[in-house]
């Protein structure tokens, strides 16, 4: 019961954050752009 209560709610959540499909594809977009930055900066500083 909970299970359905909690994706009910994590769904409703998204909607309202991401109203249409290019929204959430732009959002899609940002994190891979972040996450390639990231590696970006980290990496060097590893490989030193």
């Amino acid at each position: 019961m909970q299970l359905i209560f909690y994706r009910t709610k994590a769904g409703n959540i998204v909607k309202a954050i991401f109203p249409s499909p290019k929204e959430k594809f732009n959002a899609f977009l940002a994190v891979g752009g972040l996450i390639s930055a990231m590696t970006a900066a980290i990496v060097p500083i590893f490989k030193g």
